[in-house]
């Protein structure tokens, strides 16, 4: 890990490099505070903050500062950019390091959806060769949670028109999976009809109605192929649409009534936030100044219900 730890620290711009031993104490210690029983999802949300503002961590900085005190190394009198880099070394061990698929899922997406906070200055963000490696995790935990595919069972289904043939039948785990498939070609094909029986003319309210009836009535844990699916459905031409300010946006969906979940539970969930802001005549707080098209809209949106999906569970 000290060579990824390393890679960060060349590029936070120091000029002279920091000596090995001193490299080695600074990923303990960052290895050692994500690695507390006390760290929690909303230790690492705060990490993400204030590496997307470019800010220190105060808990960080104290945890490294002690540890460093504890061991008879001196005291802490980096740089602000070694406190920043450290920042995002803690973010890319809280996730390449943990243990639990689920957490590690969690995680990858609070600092994929944080990314909104810098939609359009992309620049701004160090580290972006590591940065990267980072996303997507959750695609491989949904991969073990998949209940069945979509294979149209034909024996099964005719069997099931003949005479009482399945009263009282006891259903194996082949008969299940068979069903399974039934239910996720069915749920595909009442998601088409619902979108197709959408009167909005809005596109970006068009596209909340269409994420909280998803949401609310998804047989299993969304796949990635589910979320391509269902984004060729919502853009069936392609293309990106109509471009709004971020503030119209936020207005718009302001004034409907829809509810998209029930409580928000991660900090980087910033579309809700920001929504329920303005429902209070609040704008701003995290997002504007910038420009979503439909289909930005739509990928950022997904990604926070699924985040705020899978914490409720």
């Amino acid at each position: 890990m000290n060579n990824v730890l390393n890679n960060i620290l060349m590029q936070c711009g120091l000029i002279v490099p920091l000596e090995e031993t001193e490299t080695d104490v600074l990923a303990k210690a960052c290895s050692e505070y994500i690695g507390k029983e006390s760290f929690s999802f909303d230790d690492f949300e705060e990490l993400v903050d204030c590496y997307v503002m470019n800010r220190e961590c105060n808990e960080l900085n104290d945890f490294v500062a002690e540890y460093i005190s504890s061991n008879g190394l001196g005291n802490y009198n980096f740089p602000k950019r070694i406190k920043c880099a450290l920042v995002f070394y803690c973010i890319y061990l809280a996730i390449e390091e943990c243990e639990d698929d689920k957490e590690t899922a969690l995680r990858s997406l609070s600092l994929q959806n944080v990314m909104i906070q810098v939609h359009g200055n992309w620049e701004k963000l160090n580290y972006q060769d590591v940065l990267y490696k980072l996303y997507f995790k959750y695609n491989q935990y949904a991969e073990g949670e998949v209940i069945g595919e979509k294979k149209y069972p034909r024996d099964f289904v005719q069997s099931m028109f003949i005479d009482s043939f399945r009263q009282g039948e006891t259903i194996s785990e082949d008969m299940s999976d068979k069903i399974q498939s039934l239910a996720l070609m069915a749920w595909d094909s009442e998601m088409s009809q619902f979108i197709k029986g959408l009167t909005e003319t809005n596109d970006f309210l068009k596209i909340q109605l269409i994420l909280e009836h998803y949401f609310i009535n998804k047989p299993q844990i969304p796949q990635k192929e589910n979320f391509i699916e269902l984004m060729q459905r919502v853009f069936p031409r392609g293309g990106n649409g109509q471009r709004q300010k971020i503030e119209k946006i936020l207005k718009n969906l302001a004034e409907t009534d829809v509810c998209l979940v029930d409580e928000i539970r991660s900090d980087s969930s910033l579309l809700l936030h920001e929504i329920e802001n303005a429902r209070d005549n609040e704008y701003g707080d995290y997002l504007k100044d910038f420009e979503l098209s439909p289909k930005e809209f739509f990928v950022y949106l997904y990604h926070e219900l699924l985040l705020e999906d899978l914490l409720k569970d």
